[in-house]
């Protein structure tokens, strides 16, 4: 992965989603073992993101954050 030199958040109240981009262009989204977390990826399957929902579910009883690996288990099944 290159060198990051900017990162773009984005919270969706509504649909009670965050988004983290570092790179744009022709991307998809992949899904991850953890089924909150989305990896966005782009075409040649290089990390460019990742997705989290259910951001207000997040509480004590999840330890206050989400960990994972941000490789996508099925890389051929894919939300583009």
């Amino acid at each position: 992965m290159k060198d990051i030199e900017s990162v773009n958040v984005w919270f969706d109240k509504a649909g009670d989603y965050l988004d983290v981009t570092w790179a744009s262009g022709n991307t998809y989204y992949a899904p991850t073992q953890n089924d909150r977390v989305m990896a966005l990826l782009g075409m040649e399957g290089n990390l460019c993101g990742f997705q989290i929902s259910g951001i207000s579910k997040i509480d004590d009883g999840e330890k206050g954050f989400v960990e994972v690996d941000l490789h996508p288990v099925k890389p051929e099944s894919t939300i583009v």
